[in-house]
């Protein structure tokens, strides 16, 4: 049985699949190329002139690492994917004239993480629980009300 092809290309129904009807690991979860860093920032880049060419505004989130909240670095650093998205909303926000719109999700967590236990917030090293997406879709609506709160009511 294999999963619809909507899901056909996550690893976890991969890995359930694999687990559960048989097959082997290294056909179904082959590892995949990452990006490089360099290669990241460049598409960023594009993405910046897209959304200037197109005059849209963009709200960036920054991605989060469980290594974010359950101590293993620092709470101020960042890895370098992390820090070209932050540099890429600061840039994208002085180019929308006004405030960078990210929201910085490993700070946020990290906040949650005071109360919280790290599986309380992660499920592995990079899937958020619902705790976790709860917190950031609130940090996600109060920058769209700080940025956007009037927008229609002209």
């Amino acid at each position: 049985m294999r999963p619809p092809p909507l899901l056909r290309w996550s690893r976890l129904a991969r890995f359930y699949r694999v687990s559960r009807y048989g097959g082997q690991a290294s056909e179904s979860l082959e590892p995949r190329p990452r990006l490089e860093v360099a290669e990241f920032r460049s598409l960023l880049d594009r993405l910046g002139r897209a959304v200037r060419e197109h005059e849209s505004k963009l709200v960036v989130m920054v991605e989060a690492h469980r290594a974010n909240v359950d101590g293993s670095i620092a709470a101020r650093e960042r890895d370098a994917y992390q820090l070209a998205m932050l540099r890429f909303a600061a840039r994208l926000g002085r180019n929308q004239g006004g405030r960078p719109a990210f929201v910085d999700t490993p700070a946020v967590l990290q906040r949650l993480a005071a109360t919280h236990e790290p599986a309380d917030i992660f499920f592995d090293e990079i899937h958020p629980t619902a705790l976790g997406h709860a917190a950031l879709a609130n940090s996600l609506v109060a920058i769209l009300a700080r940025d956007y709160g009037n927008a229609g009511k002209d």
